[in-house]
């Protein structure tokens, strides 16, 4: 549904669709629900926090303050991983977001945060500026040490892709 205009004053809700049952009605604009070792974890995006619900009563922590719409989350080993976005108009008119920014005196980002789940602490964060505005999802890959992209047009392509039991770029032909 539009969540425009006023529409973003609305509350946001967490759904067990499991159960039939709403499980907080206590977020603003919440964005990637995630079960991480039997713990029920969102992004609070329209006031800025990563929070971890209790899903008997209902009640959302914030755990850590991130400056940018948060969107995307990942969990490794006792740490979360919260991608953060730009506005789209410039700022997050009638979200709680924008004061939430303006009180630590902070500018929103497009950016990524490492925070510690235990303490709520933000131990790492990057900024991505120039044209990347909005990150829409973020994941660690355990076991990578150089993560890279390589366009789909690029010719290295067929030498990079590979599938469990496959020999490097054999197969590379059938989906280039």
């Amino acid at each position: 549904r539009d969540r425009g205009g006023a529409g973003r004053l609305l509350p946001g809700i967490l759904i067990d669709v499991e159960n039939d049952r709403v499980v907080t009605e206590d977020l603003s604009m919440p964005h990637s629900p995630r079960l991480n070792a039997g713990t029920l974890w969102v992004l609070d995006s329209g006031r800025g926090y990563l929070c971890r619900v209790d899903a008997g009563s209902g009640k959302a922590e914030q755990v850590a303050f991130c400056t940018g719409f948060a969107r995307g989350l990942s969990f490794w080993r006792g740490y979360a991983l919260v991608g953060t976005s730009l506005p789209r108009d410039g700022a997050f008119k009638g979200l709680e977001l924008e004061a939430n920014v303006k009180a630590r005196d902070g500018e929103s980002r497009c950016g990524a945060y490492i925070i510690d789940t235990r303490q709520g602490d933000i131990l790492h964060w990057i900024r991505f500026d120039g044209a990347v505005r909005e990150l829409f999802d973020a994941s660690f890959i355990p076991g990578v040490r150089a993560p890279m992209c390589v366009g789909l047009g690029n010719p290295e392509m067929r030498t990079l892709i590979t599938f469990d039991g496959e020999a490097s770029g054999s197969t590379a032909e059938a989906v280039a």
